[in-house]
């Protein structure tokens, strides 16, 4: 019965660790996304000053 010990903490300690890294991507993806979605106005319409210009179609210009 006891042999068995060193295997079972063996795989325990492999269990916590692998919780402990799904864990910490889950928080640094909901970091992320809470990063994204707080971007502000003021960021969007730099983003829109930035964006190629339209002909009057709609469409992008071609840059030959």
């Amino acid at each position: 019965m006891f042999s068995d010990l060193p295997k079972v903490l063996i795989l325990g300690a492999i269990a916590a660790a692998s919780a402990f890294v799904v864990t910490i991507l889950i928080v640094l993806a909901a970091l992320r996304q809470s990063k994204l979605n707080s971007m502000s106005k003021s960021d969007t319409r730099l983003h829109d000053m930035h964006r190629l210009p339209c002909n009057a179609n709609g469409e992008r210009d071609r840059q030959i």
